[in-house]
């Protein structure tokens, strides 16, 4: 399947797989159409998408807002961020232990945080042992 792009002032943009946002070279075209109507962002703010979908960016459904505020509506009480229920859950086998793991991040490696951390301490140890050599 080919790679979708959209052109915006003749820059493309591409879909990331991880997230749901159009970007080039960490820009965000959200934020490109935003600044391109109302000038620069300030430090610390966010382009709110006002009907949550990230393909929806035309200006009237782009709001700027202060990051705390953008942040609060994203998360739930239980600090659980309310946009990972869009993504839909995968199955994936974990990169350190094997075992088989649901997870909605879909770059995911490990099923928990201690194999990631394992998988880490085991990569510094090669280096450390290559080095020797």
């Amino acid at each position: 399947m080919p790679a979708i792009s959209i052109d915006y002032n003749g820059v493309k943009f591409w879909k990331t797989t991880g997230d749901g946002y159009w970007r080039r070279k960490g820009r965000y075209l959200h934020r490109e159409v935003y600044s391109g109507t109302y000038g620069n962002i300030p430090h610390g703010w966010h382009v709110h998408h006002i009907d949550n979908n990230r393909d929806n960016n035309r200006i009237d459904n782009l709001k700027a807002m202060p990051g705390r505020e953008h942040n609060s509506r994203h998360t739930r009480t239980d600090g659980v961020d309310r946009a990972q229920y869009l993504i839909k859950p995968r199955s994936l086998i974990c990169a350190q232990c094997g075992t088989e793991a649901i997870k909605r991040n879909t770059q995911a490696r490990y099923c928990s945080p201690e194999c990631r951390m394992r998988a880490g301490i085991l990569r510094v140890q090669a280096r450390k042992a290559e080095a020797r050599r």
